[in-house]
């Protein structure tokens, strides 16, 4: 029996398997200095579309690895054998993001070389003045890292336990450079268990700012770091908390922090006691220091649609201990204020027609904290009619922010009680005008490549479009790094005057570090984005040291 399809079916038959057709991802893994294959690596093929499963293979004795049936999309590949740690495929340093591999329908990507690092390890010995082991001392490795407002800080990367002997290893560390901080497990567990031992940092301080620098090199076996843990005298703090609000202490929901004033590392104490019927706290075993003490208040609320939202405010004192304890301590939590306002369409749309309008969040982010820890954004939803209210706003100063699940809409304009707030908004008190913003729709692509000095593709590039003069507006900041191609998009760019850096390495938020962006000033290249526009650039590529 025959049987004859339709000419559109027939055509919809014919193209399906091009349109679906899989790809291929094929390489081979090397050992870093030497380009040794190393075999019974497993491999990972990441993709950026979170639904698809990622499949893994696992090279063979001659490094030589194949993924097969790989839909069209962009992938990371990742590796991870014994002896190294994890990396991504196309890294410049072990600490960096690597090159995503954008794959076509039906594309074969051949030729990969996967340089895997060997990894390195950190050993010692911990003991008290007279030489004695100390058991179950928790050993943190840490390094510098950038944190979203661009300083640096240090943060854990592995820990261990020292053993009978007083001795730890801490290894899978990439090569880079650390800090080795001793914690007795006294400072979290008890008043009584060593309680004139302090966490300490190589070779002897409390303060991250005098500690020593460790270098790792690759699979680099770094012993000797040991640290005599020295009794000092330790101090009690005393004082009370106020919520302002009520007038009354806080009866649940609190937490308490101690950080140097310097670093903005945390100090560890023995314990806290807190009397919620008249706000008196005491903190024991603090080492003498210069700290910041934060009391932060979590309250729970149920907000439209059943969404439960936990809002922090938070209580800052500086406290200086010398050669006793400290009394009359006041945390003051202030009075929290609600803002509410209206937001339009700049091409005067009706606010209802905005597509999911119900994921469209408009909030106020906390601009630094004077202390170590900075409390989370206040936020609120967007009712169809154009109006909101945030909620439980502390005082202090803030920038405004939106969200959209398109990303082509933005904060265009934005006045409160008189004054332009978008790169800044001042609040001080219950507010006698509505706040007004305007969305912005008219966005521009933002599509190019990196090329280096010899004019050739640059991938795993790191493409960062910085506002020329409006370096406070965190959202207009744009960063994506390169494909195998050289090639990136941005997500789409407010009109403005910009300039575009292309940095060879770059971690984290290091962009948003003034002294960094100093140094390669001159080198970022101005660009004007007209709106609703499209833009195909050339940008060169800026050389830069691993940090």
């Amino acid at each position: 029996m025959m049987y004859v399809l339709p000419a559109i079916a027939l055509a919809f038959v014919l193209q399906a398997p091009a349109s679906r057709a899989k790809g291929s991802i094929e390489g081979t893994v090397v050992r870093a200095g030497t380009n040794d294959p190393i075999p019974r690596v497993q491999i990972t093929a990441l993709p950026f579309d979170p639904s698809h499963a990622p499949p893994t293979v696992v090279t063979d004795a001659q490094g030589h690895f194949l993924i097969k049936n790989l839909d069209p999309g962009t992938y990371s590949l990742e590796a991870e054998r014994n002896g190294f740690a994890p990396q991504r495929y196309g890294q410049r340093n072990p600490r960096r993001p690597g090159t995503e591999l954008n794959l076509d329908a039906g594309q074969e990507l051949k030729g990969l070389v996967f340089t895997l690092t060997p990894a390195g390890a950190i050993s010692g010995r911990v003991t008290d003045e007279t030489g004695e082991p100390l058991v179950g001392i928790n050993v943190g490795i840490e390094r510098p890292i950038y944190d979203y407002n661009g300083k640096r800080q240090l943060s854990v990367q592995r820990s261990e336990k020292t053993d009978d002997r007083g001795e730890y290893r801490v290894f899978l560390l990439p090569p880079g450079q650390y800090y080795m901080r001793a914690v007795p497990q006294s400072s979290f567990t008890t008043r009584t268990m060593n309680p004139n031992y302090v966490a300490t940092y190589y070779p002897g301080v409390s303060d991250s700012a005098t500690a020593a620098v460790i270098e790792v090199g690759p699979g680099a076996e770094v012993g000797g770091i040991d640290l005599v843990l020295q009794k000092q005298q330790l101090f009690s703090l005393h004082g009370r908390v106020v919520d302002a609000k009520t007038g009354k202490p806080p009866v649940s929901g609190l937490n308490f922090l101690l950080y140097h004033r310097g670093s903005r590392s945390a100090v560890p104490y023995g314990a806290l006691d807190y009397n919620p019927a008249d706000g008196t706290f005491a903190v024991v075993n603090v080492p003498p220091g210069s700290y910041w003490i934060e009391a932060m208040l979590h309250t729970t609320r149920v907000e439209e649609q059943s969404r439960i939202k936990i809002a922090t405010r938070i209580a800052l004192a500086p406290v200086d201990v010398t050669s006793s304890d400290v009394r009359n301590i006041v945390l003051l939590f202030s009075p929290d204020v609600s803002i509410r306002g209206r937001i339009s369409v700049d091409n005067g749309s009706a606010v209802a027609d905005l597509p999911d309008l119900n994921v469209f969040r408009l909030g106020l982010e906390p601009k630094e904290s004077s202390g170590g820890w900075s409390p989370q954004p206040f936020e609120t939803s967007i009712h169809p009619d154009g109006t909101f209210l945030i909620e439980g706003v502390q005082l202090g100063d803030y920038r405004l922010w939106l969200y959209a699940r398109q990303a082509k809409y933005y904060l265009k304009a934005a006045r409160f009680e008189g004054d332009d707030v978008l790169t800044g908004i001042h609040v001080s008190g219950p507010a006698s005008e509505d706040l007004e913003v305007v969305v912005g729709t008219d966005t521009a692509q933002f599509n190019g490549t990196v090329v280096d000095q010899d004019r050739k593709p640059a991938s795993g590039v790191a493409v960062v479009l910085i506002p020329d003069r409006q370096r406070d507006r965190r959202d207009l900041y744009r960063t994506v790094r390169t494909d195998q191609n050289g090639r990136f998009g941005l997500l789409p760019v407010v009109p403005g005057e910009y300039k575009l850096f292309a940095w060879e390495d770059l971690e984290g938020s290091q962009y948003m570090d003034s002294d960094f962006l100093r140094k390669y000033e001159q080198l970022g290249t101005p660009v004007t984005v007209s709106p609703s526009g499209s833009m195909d650039f050339e940008a060169k590529l800026i050389p830069t040291s691993p940090q």
